[in-house]
């Protein structure tokens, strides 16, 4: 089984929270927070980490863009350009109608 990994651009990583749960993407997927870089978008960087906070606080299900993925499940959810929402938020839907397991891992950056 092999895992597929999508990332946006522009965007800060923290690559030991990745390095640490990359292997859940054996068994579904996996989104990891990130942060827009502060020199190229300070008012994302804001807005992005009181999200996160405020999902925290809520007990929200969040979801990210930057996603490793069992490459089979991947394959199996099919993304077409009909839908209005950007490709994380169709493979979210995809993923939770078909059942499989998902995460989200919160970032220290």
């Amino acid at each position: 089984m092999k895992i597929v990994f999508l990332s946006q651009a522009d965007i800060l990583h923290d690559y030991e929270k990745i390095n640490r749960n990359i292997k859940d993407a054996f068994h579904g997927m996996v989104s990891f927070a990130v942060s827009p870089h502060p020199h190229i978008s300070a008012r994302n960087h804001f807005v992005n980490k009181s999200l996160y906070s405020f999902g925290d606080a809520l007990d929200l299900t969040r979801f990210c863009g930057v996603v490793a993925i069992n490459k089979q499940q991947y394959s199996s959810c099919v993304l077409t350009t009909k839908d209005s929402s950007n490709f994380d938020t169709q493979l979210k839907l995809s993923f939770e109608k078909k059942g499989y397991a998902h995460k989200f891992v919160l970032s220290e950056i």
